[in-house]
């Protein structure tokens, strides 16, 4: 289990809502196909003393996140057997309210579009 060391003199609190002590576990869930993307992404976040768990498809992913508490979510949009969107969809459905970062390669205004419709849709 890695931990995380609040910033001496700073009062706020942890990841979670976690609150009363200088050391939280920081939990966060890496949901990318792409293996080197993946890799370099949980090495960074190691680097930084976070746990990091990673599932390689949507189903695998959303299996994890609706099991698993975790601070934060780095989403690829572009997935195996579940995409990103729908997995996004599925997640707020169950009633997770999970931080999730999605990554994506794609730059049509459209595809932007759907991305802030179904995080608009997620978050009302």
């Amino acid at each position: 289990m890695l931990w995380t060391r609040q910033p001496h003199g700073q009062n706020y609190s942890a990841p979670g809502g976690r609150t009363g002590s200088r050391w939280w576990n920081v939990r966060i869930l890496i949901i990318e196909d792409e293996p080197k993307i993946a890799h370099s992404l949980s090495q960074s976040f190691q680097a930084e003393h976070f746990a990091v768990d990673m599932a390689e498809d949507g189903e695998k992913g959303l299996q994890l996140a609706t099991e698993i508490r975790y601070d934060g979510i780095i989403l690829d949009w572009n997935l195996p057997r579940m995409d990103g969107l729908s997995l996004l969809r599925k997640l707020r459905q169950s009633g997770s309210t999970t931080r999730v970062l999605i990554l994506s390669g794609r730059r049509e205004v459209a595809d932007r579009v759907a991305g802030l419709e179904v995080f608009s849709s997620c978050t009302q």
